[in-house]
């Protein structure tokens, strides 16, 4: 950032930037934490395949451009930490709306992963034990019959007409194993709902359940049969972190601290170094709980501070959410993120002595934090002095 932007944002301005412009500095964001998303994918899923399907996703949505910048890498990297592609099949780039700690009801919208059908699925047959795998809705005017007993089956005969099949009444799954059993699981209509009613997003507009009924439906009967099969590491750490998001807690709290990290099968497990400086990884993770359930504990490194080239396209993402004008006073408003995120990246004294001008405008228990980050930049860019 320059210093003269820097001083723009210092006096409340606003620097223009067309959309294309907007798109492209997106699009260089994206691509350039490539080479930490292909560490963490391994060798069964392309990074370029994979980041395809994300300015895909951005770009079918115009929403994702909108949204807190670092929510949005923080769901690629857990989309890539658990394989799969958000390519809306597997899984896919959700936006909602949070409110923003310590101000009068601001809210920002926000990314979280979530996983989709053809993602369960692909962990139940990539488990080993699994050779088959049907699971569908079942809408109202469907035929439909499930039989239990020593002669279990089940036949489903989708509608096909021109006009709309009603609405879901049922969904099922039948997984055939390598062993030769075959596991069917039915869930109704009224099972259905209270797996809905149980969502804490079931009411809000950005919910899965008003977005994808039906995969939704689908996810639960198939989150049902798991517990008939075969343990599946893979499918069970995607399961926790759908129930997670069910039951109203925050993106981040599914990705797992770095010491505890299990890397994508074939995934490199080096150490990778990051500037140990306040970056806003550090701000998300401790600093900035939402309205949503807690994260994790204040300390917790979240798994995307090990890589430099996240934190960089992460500290870069919030460039364009400048401060606005106190309407009652002309003093800029300036947020926590935003003034962390001036200070790790000034370049040179006059540049961090702009940030340090706006401290005194954070609510007072903000401003130890900002300024002892202050003083840490300042050293550092001392001693390069």
């Amino acid at each position: 950032m320059s210093q003269a932007t820097l001083k723009s944002i210092a006096k409340g301005e606003q620097p223009e930037s067309t959309p294309a412009q907007q798109m492209a500095a997106f699009k260089t964001q994206i691509d350039r934490v490539k080479p930490e998303l292909q560490q963490v994918l391994g060798p069964r899923i392309r990074a370029d395949a994979f980041i395809g399907a994300a300015w895909a996703a951005v770009l079918g949505n115009p929403a994702l451009v909108e949204a807190d910048r670092l929510s949005f890498f923080a769901a690629l990297r857990k989309a890539a930490g658990d394989g799969l592609v958000p390519d809306g099949r597997e899984a896919v780039l959700n936006v909602y709306s949070t409110k923003v700690p310590n101000t009068h009801n601001k809210w920002i919208k926000k990314v979280e992963f979530v996983p989709m059908v053809g993602g369960l699925v692909k962990k139940l047959y990539e488990s080993g034990e699994v050779t088959y795998v049907d699971a569908a809705a079942v809408y109202e005017r469907d035929l439909f019959a499930f039989r239990r007993g020593d002669a279990p089956a089940i036949e489903h005969e989708p509608y096909i007409g021109s006009e709309d099949p009603g609405p879901i009444v049922a969904a099922y799954c039948i997984v055939k194993l390598k062993n030769g059993e075959t596991k069917r699981e039915v869930m109704s209509l009224r099972d259905i709902i209270r797996v809905r009613e149980a969502s804490k997003s079931k009411d809000k507009e950005s919910s899965p359940w008003n977005k994808w009924e039906d995969q939704m439906a689908i996810k639960s009967v198939i989150k049902r049969i798991y517990k008939q099969l075969p343990k599946a590491p893979a499918l069970e750490r995607l399961i926790d972190h759908d129930n997670l998001l069910e039951s109203g807690g925050e993106h981040g709290a599914a990705i797992t601290p770095a010491s505890q990290q299990q890397a994508a099968p074939g995934a490199s497990t080096r150490a990778i170094n990051f500037d140990p400086s306040p970056t806003m990884a550090d701000i998300a993770g401790s600093r900035m709980p939402e309205t949503r359930e807690p994260a994790y504990a204040d300390g917790d490194a979240i798994e995307m501070e090990q890589s430099a080239g996240l934190d960089a396209a992460m500290n870069a993402s919030n460039e364009s959410e400048k401060p606005e004008a106190r309407a009652d006073s002309g003093a800029p408003t300036v947020s926590y993120a935003q003034l962390m995120d001036m200070i790790n990246r000034a370049q040179t004294l006059d540049d961090l002595a702009v940030a340090g001008d706006l401290i005194q405008y954070l609510p007072p228990d903000q401003q130890q934090d900002v300024s002892d980050a202050y003083g840490r930049r300042y050293k550092q860019l001392k001693r390069e002095d």
